[in-house]
């Protein structure tokens, strides 16, 4: 499952995303860490237009 981890600097936050195993999340929440999981990846060139669209597609087809 593609997660994303967020790491705070002192003037910015920087994340990263990794592929992750959803029964530790609660582990790494009580410990503190900020994980997400990913639920729709959005490419930068799309128009905002499609974007309501294109996360009803990959939900629809990309189902774990």
């Amino acid at each position: 499952m593609r997660m994303q981890i967020c790491v705070s600097g002192i003037a910015k936050k920087f994340y990263f995303e990794f592929d992750g195993e959803p029964e530790y999340l609660q582990e790494w929440w009580d410990d503190g860490l900020d994980v997400s999981v990913i639920v729709n990846e959005i490419p930068t060139w799309m128009p905002a237009g499609l974007v309501n669209l294109w996360c009803k597609v990959q939900d629809f087809f990309c189902k774990e």
